[in-house]
């Protein structure tokens, strides 16, 4: 897998088109960014990556079974796959990088973020909760 013997390794941005095939998702039999076998990420991820950057659409096996993800932040995405986050188990939210009103406009698959907190971006500390914003380049619950 492309993260093995990244043992430092907190965050990584990744973008649609660099495993995307004929489609404009995210290709399997291209080798999925998380995966040695196309069946786990066992000793692929490494246990310090806790966020992920996504910019763009991405296949559902993607995350699948990234046991160690806190946080990934969705970036430019028209949908989301069914079951896209399966076993991520300490997956505290997901970030989106857009407003509530963009998000609804997101194709949002089955269950695909069911249990999973949503927040949207804002640089203004808002009065309302689920809002998002950076610190130190990581996202951050205001």
């Amino acid at each position: 897998g492309i993260l093995y013997g990244c043992k430092a390794l907190e965050k990584i941005t990744l973008y649609e088109s660099e495993w995307v095939d004929n489609s404009g998702k995210w290709s399997t039999d291209l080798g999925a960014p998380f995966k040695d076998d196309f069946s786990t990420t066992k000793g692929v991820v490494p246990a310090s990556l806790k966020t992920v950057v996504m910019k763009g659409d991405f296949y559902a096996d993607t995350f699948v079974g990234c046991d160690h993800l806190t946080s990934i932040v969705l970036e430019n995405v028209t949908g989301i796959p069914e079951n896209a986050f399966d076993g991520c188990i300490s997956l505290t939210g997901i970030y989106y990088y857009g407003t509530a009103q963009q998000w609804s406009e997101v194709t949002v698959n089955g269950n695909a973020t069911e249990g999973i907190n949503v927040y949207f971006y804002s640089e203004q500390q808002p009065v309302e909760d689920g809002y998002w914003h950076y610190v130190d380049g990581l996202p951050v619950v205001w």
